[in-house]
């Protein structure tokens, strides 16, 4: 049984039984899901059982790096080579304060490998 299909039975079990314990026993969960779903139907009605597709998602990241940020590392990555440390120091002269660990984080996201100097030559054989 899918969940949509679980909280309409939940719903239906309710409306038979008309105490919410006694709903709570039966499905094994708590008085508090059954008087959140309760709620929840009695708002918006029969969308009110599908309500569980809301998304939980933060709407903003207040501590997310900017864009322009990222985009200053990649490009002196690219230029440089340098690793997480070195860029981390570099870029501090450049008035950009990024940890090491952000750096790392940033150029992981983008996909970045060591291809300047320093790295290590593919073999092919």
């Amino acid at each position: 049984m899918n969940p949509a299909e679980a909280r309409k039975q939940l719903i239906e079990t309710y409306k038979q039984t008309g105490s919410i314990s006694r709903t709570a026993r039966l499905f094994h969960t708590s008085r508090r899901v059954v008087r959140k779903w309760l709620r929840r139907y009695h708002q918006l009605g029969e969308e009110g059982r599908a309500a569980s597709g809301r998304c939980r998602r933060p709407k903003t990241c207040p501590n997310k790096t900017q864009p322009e940020v990222e985009a200053a590392v990649v490009r002196t990555r690219a230029l440089t080579g340098y690793g997480p440390r070195r860029l981390a120091a570099y870029l501090k002269g450049l008035g950009v304060n990024l940890s090491p660990h952000t750096i790392r984080h940033i150029l992981r996201q983008r996909r970045r490998r060591a291809t300047g100097p320093g790295s290590s030559p593919t073999r092919s054989m």
